[in-house]
């Protein structure tokens, strides 16, 4: 019951604070403090409209959900935080983008039961930048830090740091020779 209760409270504060209005910049803040009281969110993240975190299971052993400073989350974003999904300081999920925390077992002629759910961590660390409509599957379990993740791309396995990946299934396209600094 209290699983119903407060991810309830959840999705009607993303409903009512995630509209249109909220973008202007003196209700921005106001979206922003809403989303810190229901998550663990870090100092001047920018959260834009129609952004949905959704934990769909009841499990007691998983939803934790963990933005760094700084993180901007564009409109449309999907983050199922069923398992972990932490994000870490100055990432960007562009418009659209989708992560995924769980998976299920596949089996022919029913769906699978909840105790069978399998929760993933995901971790996308500092610096990193997720082009629009990317998915990032359950079992991703790191970016490294100062990733660029292609517009489109399907992440099915770890991506290592400073590189560039894109494509279905995405696929290092090439490395930066840069460094994620604070």
């Amino acid at each position: 019951m209290k699983y119903i209760i407060v991810e309830g409270f959840r999705r009607i504060m993303q409903i009512i604070f995630g509209i249109e209005l909220f973008n202007f910049p003196v209700f921005q803040s106001l979206r922003v403090l809403i989303y810190r009281m229901l998550y663990k969110i870090g100092r001047r993240a920018v959260i834009e409209n129609n952004v949905r975190f959704v934990r769909t299971h009841r499990r007691k052993d998983g939803g934790r959900l963990t933005v760094g400073k700084h993180a901007i989350i564009a409109r449309d974003v999907h983050i199922d935080f069923t398992g972990e999904v932490v994000l870490g300081n100055d990432v960007t999920l562009s418009a659209g983008a989708e992560i995924y925390s769980h998976s299920h077992p596949i089996k022919t002629g029913f769906t699978s039961e909840n105790k069978e759910t399998k929760l993933h961590r995901v971790e996308i660390k500092d610096g990193t930048w997720i082009g629009a409509h990317a998915i990032i599957l359950p079992g991703v379990s790191s970016i490294g830090p100062n990733a660029v993740i292609g517009a489109g791309a399907v992440v099915t396995k770890d991506v290592p740091p400073n590189t560039v990946v894109a494509g279905n299934p995405a696929r290092v396209v090439r490395e930066l020779d840069f460094e994620y600094t604070v």
